[in-house]
């Protein structure tokens, strides 16, 4: 009779049948709407019964009223529908017959709309478009419920899901009319991270449809009772959310910032399991300090990398933290990465970490502070025996520290003066020089040695060498001063008695010396006479008087040479004495250099010297003609002893802004840097420098006189020198403005 009439029975028709049948209140809460509308629909559940019941209300309601309908569901959901149905008096055998009842398998209707990962648009018109051409009877729009979309969430795609939804909407217009409803676990989005997701689905449907918690409530009251209880929650959810993501954040800054602390520290860590003593972690600086690797450190124990002595010294060690906290632990030793001992100390701290406890032990190298703690000492006991005076004293002048050298210096007790000024020390008219000193130590200069006179407590007077210096902080701060005065009095009366007694000698020498070249001077010229007069003498006497001569000559050169050491020993005198006078005049100097030069070259007629003059004809100085000759006539005394024979030696003169330099150059041994740094000092020689035969070693007084002879005329003294390359030796005096030049 169905089949005959061509009609699906509804729940009228089974009731008809058994009327005591009851048709169960429908929980979907569109069942009643008019069923030729539009829809895009999403209901969320709880249960998979709810589900159930949802779809067998939405289904069973389009079949009831003639429209056909679209099932897309799994295998298990798709069989618990037909047994609703049918056990509703639904028969889907009639339905699927006349092609008003259409069920698929979600995930094989999924894997032919898939491309990549995610639907396509092209198979999912054609397959779903088909479908839909085929369930198409009137005018009506037709039902559809697809489960495919659960499934991409399920899988973890819910990109795919929301775009799936989106090609159901994109076809509406383009196919029959349909109504859909999707379904979704509410389970899917139960962590905070998928809010978004779920926002973007309810955004793709006409109508969202809650969980049964809230659609199973038909009265209005009820349903306004559970939205304000989940108003309620999702407030609570949402504050408790808000402050655990607070806490997460500032325990993921903490540990951030503990980890940057653990890495980047200069100290040496370790993490320490307190049950076993087995290390758990450590940073770079402990895996420097032991100069191994991290693989070599974590999960051994503190004996094995060598803070401990061994197992029983562990135990002992992990028994004790347990009582004393913090425990610090010294050692002199670790095992040397080098040939060089490693001094440490070790601070180790118990604390809770995750229900367990850890120690963390911080490890500092002292190396250096141990290094300069011995080298305090040693100091200490330098400066304690020290003969010299060194103290110590504040930006004040307060005296901070007097070793037993200042006590035997000046008479003064460290209990005496400790405290004291050191203006004490100081002469009544040399308080200036105490600020002065001060001064320069403020801005951080040091005050190299320099001669000054200080007092003892007996009142006697000393003269010292005094050398002061700043003291830093190990910020750079100058915090104090340092002072090392050695008693150069008896230096002095030494000095002044040596010089004394040389000055005595060499006028004494000088006088009989001067009178002696004058009688070997007359003796050659009485001889020179007779030599003129060699007819009258026969070839014996003349031989004699010739070899005599020659004899004459040499004993003039060595007189010459003595007269020069004797001249050099005066000046020396005069100068230490600041006596020495020099008669500034007008001269010119390109004359001074040609005679000089003129002159050496007759004394010296086997020697080549060559003269490089500047284009001016004149160049007028302000000076004392028979020093500034002196000098140049030392510098080529120089160049003759020390260059060969057959090597020129050059003169010459050039301009520099209002100066004039003259030059003096030779092809000798050169010398070193540092020589060049100590030849302009007393008494000074450069060792091993060959010298021409008949030639003499001097005294090491002459480059010293002509440094001061030239320095007091305003002039500056210089060389240029290599080892190997020869030397130049200039001088340079400005040139008087006053004086015309020709």
């Amino acid at each position: 009779m169905t089949e005959a009439s061509g009609r699906i029975p509804t729940y009228s028709d089974s009731l008809e049948r058994n009327p005591t049948a009851t048709p169960r209140e429908s929980t979907f809460p569109i069942n009643g709407s008019d069923p030729g509308r539009e829809e895009h629909l999403v209901q969320f559940y709880e249960t998979e019964d709810f589900l159930l019941d949802t779809l067998c209300d939405f289904v069973g309601a389009g079949l009831g009223s003639g429209v056909a309908c679209i099932v897309i569901a799994t295998p298990a959901h798709r069989q618990e529908l037909a047994y609703r149905l049918q056990t509703n008096g639904l028969d889907l055998a009639f339905a699927q017959a006349r092609g008003k009842y259409f069920a698929l398998d979600a995930a094989q209707t999924l894997t032919q709309l898939l491309l990549q990962g995610s639907p396509d648009l092209e198979q999912f018109s054609r397959i779903i478009g088909s479908l839909i051409d085929q369930a198409v009877h009137g005018q009506k729009p037709i039902r559809i419920f697809g489960e495919m979309v659960a499934l991409l969430c399920q899988e973890g795609n819910p990109e795919a899901a929301l775009r799936l939804e989106g090609l159901w909407n994109e076809l509406r217009p383009k196919t029959h009319p349909f109504s859909l409803l999707c379904a979704y676990p509410i389970s899917l989005f139960s962590k905070q991270a998928y809010e978004k997701i779920f926002v973007r689905i309810c955004e793709q449907h006409s109508q969202v449809i809650p969980t049964e918690s809230y659609s199973r409530h038909i009265r209005l009251d009820e349903r306004l009772r559970v939205v304000s209880l989940l108003q309620q929650k999702a407030l609570s959810l949402e504050t408790e959310i808000t402050e655990r993501r607070a806490v997460e954040e500032r325990l993921r800054i903490s540990e951030n910032r503990y980890r940057r602390l653990f890495e980047a520290s200069t100290d040496g860590i370790l993490l320490v399991d307190a049950h076993n003593g087995c290390i758990t972690d450590v940073n770079p600086s402990m895996i420097h300090l032991l100069g191994t690797s991290h693989e070599h450190v974590v999960n051994r124990e503190l004996w094995q990398i060598g803070l401990l002595k061994d197992e029983s010294a562990q135990q002992a060690f992990l028994q004790q933290i347990q009582q004393d906290q913090p425990l610090r632990s010294e050692m002199l030793k670790l095992p040397a990465k080098d040939s060089q001992p490693c001094y440490i100390e070790w601070v180790s701290t118990l604390f809770q970490a995750n229900g367990h406890q850890v120690i963390q032990c911080n490890v500092r190298d002292i190396t250096d502070r141990r290094r300069a703690e011995e080298a305090l000492l040693r100091t200490s006991a330098i400066v304690s025996s020290s003969y010299d005076a060194i103290l110590s004293k504040d930006l004040d002048g307060i005296i901070t520290s007097w070793n037993r050298g200042a006590e035997r210096m000046y008479g003064y007790s460290a209990q005496e003066i400790v405290g004291q000024s050191v203006k004490l020390l100081f002469p009544k008219d040399h308080h200036d020089e105490f600020t002065w000193i001060m001064e320069r130590i403020r801005r951080g200069e040091q005050v190299e040695p320099y001669e000054t006179r200080r007092v003892r407590k007996d009142g006697v007077f000393l003269i010292v060498s005094v050398t002061v210096s700043p003291i830093k902080d190990s910020s750079g701060t100058i915090i104090g001063v340092s002072a090392i005065a050695r008693d150069i009095t008896e230096q002095k009366d030494l000095e002044r008695q040596r010089e004394a007694f040389v000055s005595m000698v060499t006028h004494e020498l000088k006088n009989p010396l001067t009178a002696l070249q004058g009688t070997v001077q007359l003796a050659q010229r009485w001889l020179g006479r007779m030599l003129g007069q060699a007819e009258m003498l026969g070839d014996e006497r003349q031989a004699v008087l010739e070899k005599v001569l020659i004899m004459l000559g040499r004993s003039q050169q060595q007189l010459q040479l003595q007269h020069r050491l004797i001249n050099d020993l005066l000046d020396v005198s005069r100068i230490q004495e600041d006596k020495l006078e020099l008669l500034l005049a007008p001269c010119d100097l390109v004359e001074l250099v040609c005679e000089t030069v003129q002159d050496y070259q007759a004394t010296h007629p086997s020697r080549l010297l060559i003269l490089d003059l500047p284009e001016q004809g004149s160049l007028p100085i302000s000076a004392d003609r028979d020093r500034v000759q002196q000098v140049l006539s030392n510098y080529l005394a120089n160049a003759l002893k020390f260059s060969p024979n057959e090597e020129p030696v050059q003169v010459g003169m050039m301009l520099e802004a209002n100066d004039v330099r003259v030059w003096v150059q030779d092809h000798g041994p050169g010398l070193t840097r540092s020589q060049q740094q100590h030849i302009w000092k007393r008494f000074y020689q450069a060792p091993q420098k060959p010298i021409q035969s008949g030639a003499k070693m001097g005294l090491g007084l002459g480059l010293y006189i002509c440094q001061q002879l030239i320095s007091r005329q305003q002039g500056q003294v210089g060389v240029e020198s290599s080892p190997g390359q020869g030397a130049t030796f200039w001088f340079s005096l400005p040139i008087s403005p006053d004086l015309e030049r020709h």
